[in-house]
């Protein structure tokens, strides 16, 4: 009974840390956003999203890249909106390493490649990004960095979901292959983190049957801001990494996510996460020997969606070449990568 005791104390002496250094860092800007930007919803989603953002940043930043020197690969898939046919479903593949990160060099690269498939009703979208990161000390304990995706977007259409005679689906090119360009930039340390990236910035006009048929849309650049901050325990037993994740495009409103981890060990994570107007998010995650991590979350839909689909569901993998036994202490740490 003693030692249960002990927890609980411990327990809640760190939720007070928790509140009085969550609350000058991410609060102030979530209130900011939730009571005087988001009044107005998003109705249109033209990228895909995730749940579990903080375990596919590289995917959604270029600047980022793993914390040693070690080979690190990610792979997931999203399933959106269970229950209704032809659902957007979101499959990707990552890797990314560090290159000339010694320790009395002031600034490093990061090189990687990122796949990704988005299926949603009769359209698929692929796209291929090789990227590139430059890392450079800027204060004690802060590193900024800068990267850039550039690659490419198939992007195509099937009349297996419509009458075979429409003209608007009888041409014979079905897919177009546009060059896509992502550019991000981060401040981290081993607490805090703050990510700035914008996709889409060159922006494709897309219209099929050679430009013939139907009114042409346009990939609209999309702006993605995180923040977080990392907490240890004094005893380095548990650890909470609070996070705001805004995402809005040109001339759109915004989209925002308010998300909670605790990691007990290291090894367990537990969070919760809310997206305005949307979704209340459940996550779990699970370590094996610093090799092998797996992170689940499950969607539970608060819009007038729900009546045809009340969840959605991520699986994530992720595998990291590092010996169980590398110690990674002195390395510019980040509290994004290390969960």
């Amino acid at each position: 009974m003693k030692f249960k005791s002990n927890i609980f104390s411990q327990s809640s002496s760190q939720l007070e840390k928790i509140y009085l250094l969550f609350f000058p860092f991410g609060v102030q800007v979530a209130v900011y956003f939730l009571f005087f930007i988001m009044p107005i919803s998003t109705k249109a989603q033209q990228l895909p999203q995730y749940s579990n953002y903080l375990f596919n940043n590289y995917g959604i930043n270029p600047a980022f890249v793993n914390k040693g020197s070690c080979l690190e690969i990610r792979v997931g898939q999203r399933k959106q909106w269970i229950g209704f046919p032809n659902a957007p479903q979101t499959t990707f593949l990552s890797t990314n390493k560090i290159f000339g990160k010694k320790p009395f060099r002031n600034s490093w690269h990061g090189a990687g490649f990122y796949l990704e498939q988005d299926k949603q009703e009769f359209m698929k979208t692929e796209a291929f990004y090789p990227s590139y990161s430059f890392h450079l000390r800027v204060a004690e304990g802060y590193t900024a960095s800068f990267g850039i995706f550039t690659g490419i977007k198939l992007i195509s259409a099937s009349n297996g979901l419509f009458d075979a005679s429409d003209p608007a689906f009888t041409f014979s090119e079905r897919v177009i292959v546009v060059p896509d360009l992502v550019t991000g930039a981060r401040l981290y340390s081993k607490e805090n983190f703050f990510d700035l990236s914008v996709r889409q910035i060159y922006k494709n006009k897309i219209q099929l049957g050679k430009k013939k048929i139907g009114t042409p849309s346009k990939l609209v650049p999309h702006i993605n801001f995180m923040m977080g901050r990392r907490i240890e325990s004094k005893a380095y037993y548990y650890s909470y990494l609070p996070s705001v994740n805004l995402k809005f495009a040109f001339f759109a409103p915004p989209a925002v996510d308010l998300s909670f981890m605790m990691f007990v060990k290291n090894q367990i994570g537990f969070g919760l996460s809310y997206r305005y107007n949307d979704a209340i998010i459940g996550m779990l995650q699970f370590k094996y020997k610093k090799l092998l991590t797996l992170a689940l979350s499950y969607d539970y839909i608060l819009s007038g969606i729900r009546l045809g689909a009340s969840q959605s569901r991520e699986i994530m993998l992720g595998f990291s070449s590092c010996p169980p036994g590398q110690d990674l202490s002195k390395a510019t740490g980040c509290p994004a990568y290390d969960h």
